[in-house]
Order: C-alpha cells, then structure tokens, then sequence
C-alpha cells in the first residue's frame, strides 16, 4: 500500500490545549498512559516487600495479580472493541469519499510524503492518503472553513455534543494530543469516522478504510 502515516503531522498541527477531559478518557489514561506505569510499579514494589516480610503468602499474592491482570485484559479489551456499527456509505468530507479517485484531478496536489492535498476552493486543510490505484485510503480535515463539512453537516469546532448524532460510536482511548476522540464503524464497507477533541470542540475529523 502506497501512504504514509499521518499521525505525527496531524499532532503537531494540533493545538495540544488540555482542559479537564472527561471521566472515562481520565480514567483511560490512567490505565494506559504514563500514570499506569507508576501505579503498576508501586503495587508491584509494595507486593514484594509484603511477600519478603511474609505478610502475605506467594499464593495469595499470585492469585492477586492474576486478578488484576484479567481485569485489565477486560477493561482494555472493552474499551477498544467495537461491537456496533453504522452506515457510512454516503460519509464524506467536503464532497469527497472514500475510494474516489485522485488521477488526472488537479485539484490534489501530491507532496513529498505521499499525501495529496485538496487545493479546491476554501478547501484549505482537507487532505488525503491514496493507495497505488490513486483512490482515497484516508481523509482529514483540519480545516476550520463552515463551507469544509461531513456529510451530515458537522463541522471543525463542533462541539461534542453536536457530533454525537447517534449512540453507536466508541470511545477511543489513545489520542495523544487531544482530549478525547469518538469513532463510528461502518463492518460492512471496513470505514470508520473519527472526531477528535480539545476543549470539547472538534480539531480534527478522518474518514478512513480500515483493513488495507
């Protein structure tokens, strides 16, 4: 496949702002972030200097931590399976979609890295990934243009309340760089849109195909 990762690009084209996130992305950090790291040291340094003083038996401190570790394996698989999906067939980002293609389109112009960009009017800061057939792979806005929409209207600095147009979404818990991110799947047509958040307003929306 030919594309190049967009992630740290779009990182540092964020505004990296953080304000009090909500409970669920708190508590996905904590699981998952640097703090997890901290918390498992401690618990593990604390086991052992109980079991070194013998105040608990190696058996009781196995079975502890074969507890711990089954109910982060839930917890972990929970939060990143989705078990839902929606109809995105006619999801799009400023008019474009999924599997169009780019060749012979003046209108994109392909960069260094791969990535071409929509250079259509007011279309500033909508991009794209194309595979070797030149059809779109991935699309991101950035854009903070009103004409630069999704196909139901929404727009960057939506507000989260906005976006959420219906309960069939998952939270996404690793979103270095945001506060929080949601994400729609599409099983059917292996496409899933993405919102991703700072300050409970929308600074980053992908429609993406998945399993490529």
């Amino acid at each position: 496949m030919w594309f190049t990762t967009l992630r740290a690009s779009r990182l540092q084209q964020s505004s990296g702002n953080k304000t009090n996130a909500p409970a669920f992305m708190k508590l996905g950090r904590f699981l998952f972030g640097e703090e997890s790291v901290i918390f498992i040291a401690f618990i593990t340094a604390t086991a052992l200097f109980l079991l070194k003083k013998k105040i608990i038996s190696r058996m009781a401190l196995s079975g502890v931590l074969c507890l711990f570790a089954v109910l982060a394996f839930i917890f972990y698989f929970a939060a990143t399976v989705n078990f839902t999906s929606v109809s995105l067939e006619n999801e799009s980002i400023a008019g474009l979609k999924i599997g169009d293609s780019v060749k012979n389109d003046h209108r994109f112009v392909k960069s260094g890295t791969g990535v071409v960009e929509y250079k259509a009017k007011n279309m500033s800061g909508v991009k794209a990934e194309i595979d070797k057939q030149e059809k779109i792979v991935l699309l991101f806005n950035i854009s903070s243009a009103q004409t630069v929409t999704i196909a139901k209207g929404i727009k960057i600095n939506d507000t989260l309340q906005t976006v959420v147009y219906g309960k069939e979404y998952k939270e996404l818990w690793f979103v270095e760089g945001y506060e929080t991110g949601i994400q729609y799947q599409d099983k059917k047509r292996d496409v899933v849109l993405e919102f991703y958040f700072n300050d409970h307003k929308v600074h980053l929306i992908e429609l993406k195909k998945t399993g490529n």
